[in-house]
């Protein structure tokens, strides 16, 4: 990460994509503090393309969340902007993210949750 935050100059944003979905809390704080140590301008939660299996083998979404969010958030501070991505649906979702510390988003649901706010 470092060199990549070298390699832009401040001429580029730097974003980390650190899979939350797939830590632990622990391993979750420890990534957010590299963050914040090599410099880079956002974390985002995810890249948003992983599903899981329920208890009866369904596939579930992983959706990006409050908890998560909040988490980043009570490590990073103001040192390092949040991107929460990861199936935001509905402006419900939205809002709770943002409220957590999310600085914006990424949804493949834009226009629906811009319609639902109208």
């Amino acid at each position: 990460m470092e060199a990549c935050v070298k390699a832009a100059e401040k001429k580029a944003l730097v974003k980390m994509i650190i899979e939350i979905e797939c830590l632990t809390d622990e391993e979750a704080v420890e990534v957010c503090k590299i963050a914040v140590e090599t410099g880079v301008d956002y974390i985002v939660t995810s890249t948003g393309l992983y599903h899981a299996l329920d208890e009866n083998h369904e596939d579930i979404l992983l959706v990006a969340n409050k908890k998560d969010v909040s988490l980043i958030k009570s490590v990073v501070g103001d040192k390092v902007k949040i991107q929460a991505q990861g199936y935001i649906s509905t402006p419900e979702i939205a809002a709770e993210v943002f409220e957590a510390g999310a600085d914006r988003i990424t949804t493949e649901f834009a226009k629906e949750v811009y319609l639902a706010c109208e």
